[in-house]
């Protein structure tokens, strides 16, 4: 239920490409554990959950996703996975990367 959920919300920004890829790496990250037995050098679905809520955020907030944005929406989820959650201390942290970013994203424009 949550699952289609969010793929409903997630149908009305520009990253539901994004939401779709996942979903596809994921699968066949799978069917290589299956055939190989071992995990491929892909990122931990984990990363692409949190860069796709990152990257949704600011389509949502913004009306779109910049590059700056997309640039450090990475390098942001894997910063969120060293935090134990759901910490409200920690998860400022990331608050105030994003709320950096999208203050840049403003200054530059939106969608540069």
């Amino acid at each position: 239920m949550l699952v289609s959920q969010g793929f409903n919300l997630l149908a009305e920004t520009g990253v539901v490409t994004d939401a779709v890829a996942i979903v596809q790496r994921f699968g066949r990250t799978q069917t290589a554990l299956d055939d190989l037995g071992h995990r491929h050098d892909e990122e931990p679905l984990e990363v692409d959950v949190l860069e796709l809520a990152v990257n949704a955020g600011a389509d949502l907030s913004m009306d779109g996703v910049s590059s700056a944005v997309r640039a450090h929406s990475g390098d942001v989820a894997r910063e969120l996975l060293e935090y134990p959650l759901p910490d409200p201390d920690q998860i400022g942290v990331v608050d105030d990367q994003l709320d950096a970013l999208a203050a840049d994203v403003c200054v530059a424009g939106p969608n540069q």
